[in-house]
């Protein structure tokens, strides 16, 4: 039995697709925990959210105790997640964060989600806008590269040499994360990076109607009451089908080589 934890499009789309194959369970957490723990005690696989935890008490779009379900998962189990190996023993865990293809193929469903997100915000075309994408690294790369094919007044900033040769080389205009004091000009801005990355003056220095789309993981920093978005999650909420596919065949592979090799 599969029991499959967490309560966003993506997990039940996955549990869908598992219960094609194997006994699986879907608990979104509106089940009392004591409800749930005899079945979570006899799984052979737990699939947990991307990313596992954002307070690092409890499991991600659940109430769920990420300690007392330590306790409830028996040893042999292989447990599926983002970011946990701060959780479960290495040898126990299956962790989405340490794969560079599913890590690819999400920073894509989110660029596009990003992408879709501005176009239903905004009275103008794309095309008209100055835009800004704060950080080149997977996301940030796939929002310039879509942007790019139609859009003219993009500009993309980074810390790191090669990122900058990397801009230069698609023909963008680059700034420095960490030295840009003045950011007046753009009108749309997507940002990946956080907080730390970016300095008082040229956050302030943000117009007041420039749109904002916020991918960071965590708090960037730049939120205003009006014309803010925290954009986290979007594979979730815009590519939930893709997305739960590639974790998908990430889950049926592992087992199928797990069974394997017995």
């Amino acid at each position: 039995m599969i029991a499959v934890i967490g309560n966003d499009l993506r997990q039940r789309e996955v549990a869908t697709l598992l219960n094609k194959n194997y006994d699986t369970l879907y608990f979104d957490g509106s089940n009392d925990f004591f409800e749930i723990k005899n079945y979570i005690s006899v799984a052979k696989a737990v699939v947990f959210p991307y990313p596992f935890s954002r307070d690092r008490k409890t499991i991600n779009t659940t109430e769920y105790d990420i300690l007392k379900m330590k306790d409830a998962i028996k040893s042999d189990c292989i447990v599926f997640g983002g970011d946990i190996a701060d959780y479960f023993k290495k040898s126990q865990t299956v962790d989405y964060g340490k794969n560079e293809l599913f890590l690819l193929k999400n920073a894509l469903y989110t660029a596009e989600s990003a992408i879709s997100l501005a176009k239903t915000n905004t009275d103008y075309s794309l095309n008209d806008l100055k835009i800004l994408i704060i950080g080149n690294g997977r996301i940030g790369k796939y929002l310039s590269k879509i942007l790019s094919s139609y859009c003219k007044k993009i500009t993309v900033s980074a810390r790191k040499e090669n990122d900058f040769e990397y801009i230069k080389n698609h023909c963008l205009r680059s700034i420095h994360t960490n030295h840009a004091q003045n950011l007046s000009e753009f009108e749309l801005i997507f940002n990946t990076v956080g907080q730390s990355a970016l300095n008082a003056s040229a956050i302030n220095s943000i117009k007041k109607d420039a749109l904002i789309i916020d991918l960071a993981s965590k708090n960037s920093g730049l939120f205003r009451e009006q014309n803010y978005i925290d954009a986290k999650a979007l594979p979730t909420k815009y590519c939930s089908k893709s997305s739960s596919q590639a974790l998908y065949d990430i889950i049926y592979k592992t087992l199928l080589f797990k069974h394997r090799s017995r």
